[in-house]
């Protein structure tokens, strides 16, 4: 049996362009901003509000941003090329 990750699953991480806001509580409590497949976080934030702000940019650059709840289930998902409706702007 291989051990790690199959390449082509990597890859697939690798290639989807989306950055995931999420609650995070290991050393800084906050919200954070993480593109798909980063091990780290790009930065965590106090607050939701500013790390959506954050994330905005991405959507900008072509990539999906998810919002996710506290729990960490999805609450909205903005796609790339529908970026004209921007649910986020009532929450910035």
């Amino acid at each position: 049996m291989k051990r790690g990750i199959d390449k082509s699953f990597a890859n697939y991480l690798f290639r989807t362009k989306r950055v995931h806001i999420c609650y995070h509580n290991f050393g800084k409590i906050g919200w954070s901003v993480r593109k798909n497949g980063a091990l780290m976080a790009s930065r965590v934030y106090k607050s939701k509000r500013a790390a959506i702000k954050h994330a905005l940019k991405f959507l900008n650059l072509g990539f999906d941003v998810v919002l996710h709840k506290k729990d960490g289930t999805v609450n909205t998902w903005e796609k790339a090329e529908t970026k004209n409706s921007m649910i986020f702007t009532g929450m910035v």
